[in-house]
């Protein structure tokens, strides 16, 4: 979509619609000359100057909210029609300021209701699945960082995401993690989008010594929003991973409430899985999935749904001794129109502080 035009003085071509961000949010640029008459409002500088102001050119306030003779604003100015200048024009009949009016309000609620039609942004994510482990003095560094590719058409997905953390093991069964989230969206070049505190609570660890148990977790998030495009939200929902050997499944079914500005009505569902196997010790192989679904008091269709799957390595290279860092990579595909077509995962942990072995 192109970005909005907010040039407010007179320039040849076509007749533009400019709305004010303001009033109805962000808006493209709405070429107006295929249903509006070629010179419905095109006028010349010296018509302007030779009659009298708000009188004679009723319209050019009513449409414009400026005082012909002043130039200034007589009430902040909603749409600006601009045309060519002709002077071959000058005898034309102007529209009425009746006429301008209707039409004035027509282009609103056409504006309005274009706006609503397009599909609400959807939010970059980087793609990490929580599992019901902490330990106690334990610092790590997360990179988590996300690429999309085949965007789309018609929703404005952001081209990448990356989320900087740091996790911190206050207990054994307590995590507080701060985090950074950046994202690429199509507009811009870059920006920080959210801060977020994250707290990873866990009810009843995995017992590795067992070759199948249950393990149990709480999760607890609070996005603030720190870009005036983002919104704040608050995540909530349980951790369960089950463990056989070799074998682990993860599931993170949470529930996500917006609020403040930007906010989206309804609570939505957003849930990621892993499917992991330990081939050998330090190298695993799995399959992940996410997905979100909005409003779950009014769901959009499966079309609209954000769906994606895929297969993810884990592995871990010692940079030193005591010293590992565990890279995870994964290519996920989409499974709706909603979702691009690929979308690449590279979650690194690097970890600052180990205690000391008991």
């Amino acid at each position: 979509m192109p970005a909005i035009r907010r040039d407010r003085g007179r320039e040849t071509g076509d007749a533009l619609l400019i709305c004010e961000r303001a009033g109805i949010g962000r808006a493209a640029a709405i070429n107006v000359n295929s249903w509006l008459p070629h010179n419905a409002f095109q006028r010349t500088a010296s018509a302007e100057q030779d009659s009298e102001p708000d009188q004679a050119l009723p319209w050019h306030r009513a449409v414009t909210g400026k005082s012909a003779k002043t130039g200034q604003h007589s009430s902040p100015p909603t749409l600006l029609f601009q045309g060519a200048v002709n002077p071959a024009l000058r005898s034309e009949p102007r529209p009425t300021i009746g006429e301008a009016f209707v039409l004035r309000s027509w282009l609103i609620v056409a504006a309005v209701v274009a706006q609503q039609m397009l599909p609400a942004s959807l939010r970059a994510q980087t793609f990490d699945v929580k599992l019901p482990e902490v330990k106690q003095g334990y610092l790590e560094l997360g990179l988590d960082n996300s690429v999309l590719l085949g965007l789309p058409r018609g929703f404005a997905l952001n081209r990448s995401a990356h989320d900087q953390s740091i996790d911190y093991g206050l207990r054994d069964w307590w995590r507080l993690s701060g985090v950074i989230k950046l994202e690429n969206p199509d507009e811009t070049d870059f920006r920080v989008a959210r801060a977020v505190a994250e707290n990873l609570f866990v009810v009843k660890p995995v017992d590795e010594k067992r070759s199948a148990d249950v393990g149990l977790g709480w999760f607890v998030a609070v996005e603030a929003s720190v870009h005036q495009d983002t919104t704040n939200a608050l995540f909530v929902g349980p951790i369960v991973t089950l463990s056989a050997q070799k074998f682990s499944f993860t599931v993170n079914p949470f529930l996500e409430q917006h609020f403040g500005r930007n906010r989206v009505e309804g609570v939505a569902f957003t849930y990621g899985s892993q499917a992991k196997y330990e081939l050998r010790d330090g190298f695993a192989v799995g399959i992940e999935t996410y997905g979100r679904i909005e409003n779950l008091a009014n769901p959009p269709p499966w079309s609209e749904q954000e769906h994606v799957i895929g297969p993810v390595i884990y592995t871990e290279i010692a940079l030193a001794r005591d010293f590992k860092i565990t890279p995870d990579v994964g290519i996920l595909f989409g499974l709706t129109s909603a979702t691009p077509n690929v979308a690449l995962k590279l979650n690194v942990g690097i970890p600052l502080h180990q205690p000391a072995r008991r």
